[in-house]
Parts: structure tokens; C-alpha cells; sequence
């Protein structure tokens, strides 16, 4: 009986470590399949070049008279060398992208063309050319970002650089034409006010950045509606003010500024709140 016994407890830790060898198995070869294989390495951009290299001066480009509404086009010439530490022969392809910093689409996106290994045959950095046209409005005021990036012939990417080009013109200050805004407001009778200020630009309402209305406490970025014209509307309860009391008096200040920063003149108009 005691043998029978002892048998048992032999089989029964015989099943425990057969077990346990088949899980053990199965894990090393989930770990094995998951291994990937990171052979190779990635390129780096050491030196990307653009020409023109800084700044674009739209007023420079097409013909006179300019209008605002002008949509010109201009060429820009990209460089880049890149660097691979298993040889230029590994770098698979350098695409670029130029983008709109103000509205971030894509303007442009190509790929530089090989322009040839260098002379020294140990060499492990290949030089990479290319160029596009962008078209802008003339109104444009800012800068564009041009991206590059290497790939790898194994898949591996290069970190992105990226090169601020700033686009300028003679830049005017925009007007503030109007301002529609009521000289009297009942406001035990009404519970809304909207005020709209039209402003011009001669460099175009594109280059308008907004327009504010200023208080003693508060500033406010009114809305583009689009056309030349910004609104806002003010609101409040009829039940907040007695049904009678003296009239006050509200200064409201306004101004316009552009993408470079110039201000127009202030405008201030007087509000006589009454009951």
C-alpha cells in the first residue's frame, strides 16, 4: 500500500514538471519570435542648406503695381548631406516638405536626388539636392518651415531638420475704417449689444492678425468674420440694474495689428448706459 502511495506521488510530480518544461518552452519561444533583428543604423542630416537662405521679400517678386490679392510663386533650392555609419550606400531616400507655419499645410513635399558620393571612396556620406516652387499670397506675412529627413535602405529614420525661411514685404499698418457700435443702451430693456469694427489693410486683410477691444480690466480679441469686419457681442441680465438710476458712461479703446506686428491708430468710443 505505502509502494502504491509512493508511486502516485511520483506521478503526480512527474505531470507537475512536465508541465511546467512545456510552459517554460513555450515562453522562450514567444520571447525567441518576438527578438527583432536591429542591425544597420540610422542616417543623420548633418547640414542642410537652402537658398534663398533667410528671408523672401515678396514685394521683390513679379511685376508692378503689386496687389495684395497677388498669389506669386518663387523657387527655393534645398541641400542636404547626409551622413550613414554603414555607408552612403545605405541611405534609401531624403525626403523633404516645406510647410505654412501659420496654418501648418504642406505647401510642397518631394524627395532630394543623390547627388553623388564624394571623391574619398571610404566615404560614408552621400550629397542630396532638390528644389521646389511654393506659391503664396503677396499678403503673407511670417515664415515657412522646410523639413528633411533621411531613411535608411533598412527602415531607420533620421531625426528632422528644420529651417525657419521668413517671409517679409514693406509692410503697412492696417486702419480701423468704422466702428458700428450703439451710442445709447437701455439696459433694464435690452440684454444684448454687438459691436463690429471694419478694418483695411493695403497689404490685404490677410495680413490683419486681429483686432481687440481694450477695458479698464479686460482685453478682448474680437471676431473675424471674414470680410474686413470684426464683432463682438456683449450680453447681460435686464435684472442686474435697477429700474432707475443716473446714466454712465463706458470707454471702449480699439486697435488692429498685422503678422509684423504694427499697430493701427486707437480708436475709443464713448457708451452712455442708461436704464
Amino acid at each position: 500500500m505505502q509502494d502504491m502511495q509512493s508511486m502516485g506521488r511520483y506521478r503526480f510530480f512527474l505531470l507537475i514538471g512536465f508541465t511546467a518544461a512545456l510552459l517554460l518552452l513555450a515562453a522562450c519561444r514567444t520571447r525567441t519570435d518576438d527578438v527583432i533583428d536591429s542591425n544597420g543604423s540610422a542616417p543623420v542630416i548633418e547640414q542642410v542648406s537652402i537658398s534663398p537662405n533667410t528671408v523672401v521679400n515678396t514685394d521683390l517678386i513679379g511685376t508692378q503695381p503689386h496687389s495684395p490679392n497677388d498669389t506669386i510663386s518663387f523657387h527655393l533650392s534645398i541641400r542636404a548631406k547626409v551622413v550613414d555609419a554603414d555607408g552612403a550606400s545605405s541611405i534609401s531616400s531624403v525626403p523633404f516638405s516645406i510647410v505654412n507655419t501659420r496654418t501648418q499645410a504642406t505647401l510642397a513635399q518631394d524627395f532630394l536626388v543623390n547627388f553623388g558620393i564624394q571623391s574619398d571612396s571610404t566615404s560614408n556620406y552621400s550629397l542630396f539636392i532638390g528644389s521646389a516652387f511654393v506659391s503664396l499670397p503677396r499678403s503673407y506675412i511670417g515664415s515657412l518651415n522646410v523639413l528633411v529627413q533621411g531613411v535608411s535602405t533598412n527602415g531607420f529614420l533620421s531625426s528632422t531638420i528644420v529651417t525657419p525661411i521668413a517671409i517679409t514685404r514693406a509692410n503697412h499698418a492696417p486702419v480701423i475704417d468704422s466702428i458700428a457700435i450703439p451710442d445709447t443702451v437701455h439696459v433694464t430693456k435690452i440684454s444684448s449689444m454687438t459691436i463690429t469694427v471694419y478694418a483695411s489693410d493695403i497689404d490685404g486683410i490677410d495680413d490683419i492678425s486681429g483686432v481687440y477691444q481694450y477695458t479698464q480690466n479686460n482685453t478682448y480679441r474680437l471676431t473675424d468674420n471674414g470680410d474686413g469686419s470684426y464683432s463682438r457681442t456683449i450680453t447681460w441680465s435686464t435684472l442686474s440694474y435697477p429700474p432707475v438710476f443716473s446714466s454712465i458712461n463706458y470707454i471702449y479703446t480699439f486697435a488692429a495689428y498685422d503678422y509684423s506686428g504694427k499697430a493701427s491708430s486707437i480708436i475709443t468710443k464713448t457708451i452712455v448706459i442708461v436704464p
